[in-house]
């Protein structure tokens, strides 16, 4: 489906290569994922970055409507904590 050989997907399941980025890419797309999903156990990035990155258009929010998904946000991570 990403057209490359089983034998090339094998050897990247085995460590002994490295999928390109484009193959990266199309891995990705095939399972409807991100690569953050993919690489977030192995990074070093802030923890919150999915939150301040991933809310497409919500710094175009007016205000008010930014602070009310800040405080729905919040009271659902603190709910999912208990």
């Amino acid at each position: 489906m990403i057209e490359v050989s089983t034998r090339y997907i094998g050897d990247i399941e085995q460590d002994r290569a490295k999928p390109s980025y484009e193959v990266l890419i199309d891995i990705c797309n095939l399972y409807n994922t991100s690569m953050d999903q993919i690489f977030s156990n192995y990074l070093k990035c802030e923890k919150n970055k999915s939150l301040k990155y991933g809310l497409a258009g919500f710094d175009n929010l007016k205000e008010v409507d930014r602070m009310a998904m800040e405080h729905l946000i919040s009271y659902f991570y603190k709910a999912d904590k208990s």
